[in-house]
């Protein structure tokens, strides 16, 4: 399961970002694939508003609480355990 923020949607919808390119790819090959896309409340929320979010922290919360990976440009996370 991915779960995304909505400044990925912001990015992936907004023609004049400069980010719009990668994140409509991205966001397109998500949709073509089989996995489950999970779009929490605060993120529809955020891009009914269309404006920057900062959610991305709420989005990793919920991905840990759900085994899920969270799809955000706010994040950067580091496991120095993982090969």
């Amino acid at each position: 399961m991915t779960i995304i923020d909505a400044n990925l949607l912001l990015y992936a919808y907004n023609a004049d970002s400069p980010q719009q390119r990668a994140a409509a790819k991205w966001l397109a090959m998500l949709l073509k694939s089989s996995e489950t896309i999970a779009l929490p409340w605060t993120t529809v929320w955020a891009f009914r508003r269309n404006r920057r979010a900062g959610d991305g922290r709420s989005s990793a919360a919920l991905a840990i609480e759900h085994s899920a990976v969270p799809g955000s440009t706010d994040l950067r996370w580091l496991n120095p355990l993982s090969a």
